[in-house]
């Protein structure tokens, strides 16, 4: 068979037209084999096509003309283009029948602008990735939008089925319960899909990953879920799930990230979600919940990002070993909750955020809350709190800090956070002294608004009254000249800051440093994106210790134990790293003969199967050299950030390489 490629004859180049015509060759034609085309790739003996790879090519348009079956294909991979209309059964652009497709491994379409249905895969056996995510697959309502499941059903070596953001309606197959010993990742979120969660879930026993939220799912969560020991992600949340919260969560015993909010949940939390030992992200936020916090849920060391169970029913009091935690956020805002604020609190010294407004509250603020230095977002507001307003929360660098509706009394501090009448309010506190009015902005003047500025600020923008910034002399007094647009312009800066992983600044510093990246700063959205926060002021780099400055030193440092922590699953605070050993030199005296023993044990096993194995484990070696480079002792000596990005992109090439060349090797046995 021989066919063409209208614009672009022999695909030597990735300057592709943005659509695509792969149709027969009419007489008089210049002839091509396809097998030249950029993209495909044959088998040798045959000559017939292996792969077709077309990612990230900007492409829009498909023009189709179905022959002869492509049995040998193996991958597809059309992911990151603009492709737009239904994917046909011809594989929306090999022109032949995917049914036919029984070598295929990989099918890779995801970010395009697809629309209709999923063809089947019924004699695709060998697939073991299908990624579809990103596009409008599905008619949002059928019952057959899930139908190519059935087809997947002997699919018995499929570990990866992503179906986030598609317009798929209608229930989960129960025929794909067959699926019982290889699926991994299943990611279903952002899409029409309905009925009831299937207690035929629990057979998927290999599951790692299991994302369903913002799907119209009703029903109960079901209690086989609790059988899928190996579950590290387990996402169900802004879905009509209502019912109680299965206590077999509880034997989830590798689960890391716990995402049931905004759903309808009732009763009370079972004792058994203090099991948990490797918690990170717990999310209970927006249900119906009632009782008491668990004695011991706020006792595992391990939850350092999120613990979110507000907007609930719940009652009695914060269990006072929540100081054992080492949290970032803690949110037990708008339920019911009463007694005083726990002095064990002033334990959290990686705490951010602090909400625990909208509760029952009583007594003072603890003196030994003195000690969070690091506290950026303070929300006390709407309850019976009572006493002076401590001075040491001036000397918090907070964002915002609410203490209205309480009953403080005496006067209110007037340094710090204090100064800015934006960030603070102190309003429904009749004992007060100096309660002053709220306001974020002076009248507007002509259509346009102006920020307060401060005594102190007009002090700093004129040098100090001086001579040199004075304008002229009137009979009311002096005109001075002064800018602090400076700040303004950089806050404004950062707060317009848009990226897919970094959280969205609200208000900004004029100085960025986080100094505390790590995978457990690391927070998973519903997208399962991961999200880097801008706040963090925690500092773990040896010369910080002994009173150096905050310097890019300090962040390239950070950023090499977060390398070696993502690819060795080992944190650098484990029982293990002492008498001298770190999470550096552990990974430095194992290379390069060892790599294989320190690494990850998913990532080892992923690579397991692969031809080039040892390749792959070089690409690891390369990598774990980054995290050392960046993380060695003196400071000087750390590699410069353009180095790390310039090698990390080619160990990057290098891996998108060898996975496009394998079908090419593979010719030779063909």
């Amino acid at each position: 068979m021989v066919m063409r490629q209208t614009k672009y004859p022999y695909l030597n180049s990735r300057r592709w037209s943005s659509t695509i015509h792969l149709t027969p060759c009419a007489p008089g034609m210049k002839l091509t084999h396809f097998c030249r085309w950029y993209g495909l790739t044959c088998g040798r003996r045959h000559e017939r096509v292996t792969a077709l790879d077309l990612r990230s090519m900007k492409l829009t348009g498909l023009n189709l003309t179905a022959h002869r079956n492509m049995s040998f294909l193996k991958r597809i991979s059309l992911q990151n283009n603009s492709f737009f209309s239904h994917i046909p059964p011809e594989i929306g652009i090999i022109p032949l029948s995917i049914s036919n497709a029984s070598n295929l491994k990989k099918f890779q379409v995801y970010q395009n602008e697809f629309t209709g249905q999923v063809p089947s895969f019924e004699n695709s056996h060998k697939l073991w990735k299908v990624l579809i995510e990103k596009n409008h697959l599905g008619s949002g309502g059928a019952v057959d939008d899930l139908n190519f499941l059935y087809s997947l059903a002997n699919a018995t070596n499929l570990e990866y089925l992503q179906l986030t953001s598609n317009n798929f309606g209608g229930p989960l197959p129960w025929c794909f319960s067959k699926l019982t010993t290889s699926l991994r990742v299943w990611t279903m979120q952002k899409n029409q899909i309905s009925g009831n969660i299937p207690t035929w879930i629990g057979n998927l026993t290999s599951l790692e990953v299991l994302a369903m939220s913002n799907n119209p799912f009703s029903g109960e969560i079901p209690f086989s879920i609790g059988i899928l020991k190996k579950l590290y992600v387990l996402s169900i949340s802004n879905t009509n799930i209502q019912g109680n919260i299965p206590p077999s969560i509880g034997n989830l015993s590798e689960l890391n990230y716990l995402i049931l909010s905004s759903n309808n949940l009732q009763g009370s939390i079972p004792q058994s979600l203090t099991n948990f030992r490797m918690l990170r992200q717990f999310e209970l936020s927006h249900n119906n919940l009632n009782g008491s916090i668990p004695s011991g849920l706020l006792n595992s060391t391990s939850l350092t990002s999120y613990f979110n169970i507000s907007i609930n029913r719940l009652t009695g009091t914060i269990p006072v070993e929540v100081g054992n935690l080492n949290l970032g956020v803690l949110d037990v805002s708008a339920n019911m909750l009463s007694g005083e604020i726990p002095s064990t609190l002033g334990g959290f010294m990686s705490l951010e955020t602090l909400h625990i407004n909208s509760n029952s509250f009583h007594g003072k603020i603890p003196s030994s809350l003195r000690s969070l230095r690091g506290l950026q977002d303070i929300d006390f507001s709407s309850n019976n709190l009572s006493g002076e307003i401590p001075d040491f929360l001036s000397s918090f660098e907070l964002h915002y800090l609410n203490l209205s509706n309480n009953n403080f009394e005496g006067n209110v501090p007037i340094k710090g956070i204090f100064t800015n009448a934006s960030a603070t309010s102190v309003m429904g506190n009749s004992k007060l002294c100096g309660e002053r009015k709220e306001a974020n902005t002076l009248p507007k003047i002509q259509g346009h608004s102006f920020q307060k500025v401060s005594y102190k600020n007009i002090i700093e923008a004129t040098r100090g009254l001086s001579s040199t910034n004075l304008v002229g002399v009137g009979s009311f007094g002096s005109v001075y000249k002064g800018s602090i647009m400076k700040f303004i312009v950089e806050c404004e800066a950062l707060r317009n800051i848009r990226h897919r992983n970094l959280v969205k600044v609200v208000t900004a510093c004029s100085v960025v440093v986080h100094s505390d990246l790590k995978p457990s700063n690391v927070l998973l959205d519903e997208d399962m994106t991961g999200h880097v926060g801008l706040q963090k002021v925690f500092i773990f780099c040896v010369e910080y210790g002994i009173g150096n400055e905050v310097s890019i030193y300090g962040e390239v440092y950070s950023y090499g134990i977060l390398l070696l922590e993502l690819f060795t699953r080992k944190r650098p605070t484990i029982e293990m790293f002492k008498e001298g050993l770190s999470l550096h030199s552990y990974v430095l005296t194992a290379l390069p003969k060892k790599v294989a023993q320190i690494s990850d044990p998913i990532i080892v096993q992923e690579i397991s199967n692969d031809s080039n194995m040892s390749e792959a484990l070089e690409s690891i070696i390369s990598i774990f050299r980054v995290g050392i480079g960046c993380s060695v002792e003196l400071a000087s000596a750390r590699m410069n950030m353009v180095d790390v990005v310039a090698e990390l992109c080619s160990i990057r090439n290098k891996l998108c390489a060898r996975q496009q060349s394998q079908p090419r090797q593979a010719r030779t046995t063909t």
